[in-house]
């Protein structure tokens, strides 16, 4: 069984590693862990799948969130019918609805990929359950649930080891207002305050997503005033570079108003540091899911995580293993009905 992901590139905008990439990098690791054979392929754009396809003969293609056309998509599909006539093929969404409705051809290309899967050996898939639920409401189609593993094959820890004067808070990811980084910085300014602490409030500047300028402007505005706290940017970093930077926070903030998994806390809990998210990112234990909106609520469980910091890392990470393995029996089961078998 041979898998392929394929990742579009994008190093002017991204960086040296994408959350794509790493997504689909973590997958194939688990993949192959299974008995399966998975690989990834960065191209520069549709056109260079083929080439790709040809070269690793897939019985599975996945094709890593919206970026390949439904014509582009549908000349590949008619070309390999007769090259590869056994072959899968799959566009895997990473996004909720919410997020979706940022992007403007979301709508438009699903309907064109549910008229590819009448014909063809394609079919759309979501990384998340909502997003299968929804376009099944909006298309009348059943697509795929297909979730992240979070399978890095290595691991950096933190020592909570807290400092008396200064605090580490991570907010880490693209910076767009979905991801409520303005209020969160808010909120941990709130939070170094009653702790009698310098915050350093750290982010990534490397991905700026829609509207993410404006955030980025009044975060910059924020610390630029204030005298006691600062704003630490850092670029986009390769993964392990990423995870020994993560391991050096006292706390990580994902309170997002929309997420389908994030590997950024999920990173952070590898890590063992505390978090605070929201309820979007559901795999994570109840007690350190704090309201988008409400900052008093933030801080309360930034003291609740930054207090017992073990006992948060010890819970999380439970939540993180028990969701990879509900992950993994999707992934098998599917790739069983396929008919695809493990080497």
């Amino acid at each position: 069984m041979r898998i392929l992901f394929l990742v579009k590139s994008n190093n002017e905008s991204y960086g040296i590693c994408k959350g794509l990439q790493n997504s689909a990098l973590f997958l194939s690791n688990a993949l192959n862990l299974m008995g399966f054979f998975a690989e990834v392929s960065t191209v520069i754009d549709a056109n260079g799948i083929d080439k790709e396809v040809d070269r690793f003969k897939p019985d599975l293609v996945v094709i890593e969130a919206y970026w390949v056309t439904p014509q582009k998509l549908k000349e590949l599909l008619v070309i390999y019918k007769h090259k590869l006539p056994k072959t899968h093929w799959v566009v895997r969404s990473h996004s909720k609805i919410t997020f979706c409705s940022e992007e403007g051809q979301i709508m438009e290309w699903s309907y064109g990929y549910k008229t590819l899967s009448d014909r063809y050996n394609f079919k759309l898939s979501g990384n998340h359950q909502n997003f299968v639920e929804d376009i099944d409401t909006i298309l009348d189609y059943k697509i795929d649930y297909l979730p992240n593993i979070y399978q890095p094959g290595y691991s950096i820890y933190n020592n909570h080891i807290h400092h008396h004067e200064t605090i580490n808070i991570g907010c880490f990811g693209a910076i767009r207002p979905l991801k409520n980084q303005l209020l969160s910085s808010v909120a941990a300014i709130r939070f170094a305050n009653e702790i009698n602490h310098t915050l350093n409030f750290h982010i990534n500047t490397g991905r700026i997503e829609t509207r993410g300028e404006q955030v980025l402007k009044n975060l910059r505005a924020l610390f630029y005033n204030h005298a006691k706290h600062s704003l630490v940017e850092h670029g986009w970093l390769s993964h392990k570079d990423f995870l020994s930077l993560v391991s050096k926070m006292d706390l990580s903030m994902q309170v997002s108003y929309t997420e389908s998994f994030n590997i950024v806390t999920a990173d952070a809990v590898q890590c063992r540091v505390p978090v605070v998210v929201s309820d979007e990112i559901e795999w994570i234990n109840k007690r350190f899911k704090a309201s988008c909106g409400s900052i008093d609520d933030m801080v309360k469980k930034m003291h609740k995580a930054y207090n017992y910091p073990d006992w948060a890392a010890s819970i999380n990470t439970k939540s993180l293993d028990c969701y990879n393995k509900n992950a993994t029996n999707v992934w098998f089961n599917y790739l069983t009905k396929l008919g695809l078998s493990q080497d």
